[in-house]
């Protein structure tokens, strides 16, 4: 399982790249739709597989739009449980 829970664009497609080339379970990422096809399509532009950016759920959570680490806990749990 791996959450990115931080908005450093600069990291994400090589932490992203790496995590979802392995098996895990459940790879998730705060960031908005608008935010994850930009991710996509630097994930795929870098040569990752079409299957593994697919893997990536965002945004992250049951609740739209959630902000605050308050109300983001309980829903992401809820989502990786899910899972």
């Amino acid at each position: 399982m791996a959450i990115f829970l931080f908005h450093d664009h600069g990291w994400d497609p090589l932490l992203m790249e790496r995590v979802a080339s392995q098996p895990a379970y459940f790879i998730g990422a705060l960031g908005s739709c608008r935010t994850h096809a930009a991710r996509f399509d630097t994930l795929r532009s870098r040569g990752v597989r079409q299957e593994a950016p697919e893997r990536i759920v965002s945004p992250l959570g049951l609740i739209p739009s959630a902000r605050d680490p308050a109300t983001l806990a309980l829903p992401a749990l809820s989502q990786i449980v899910d899972a």
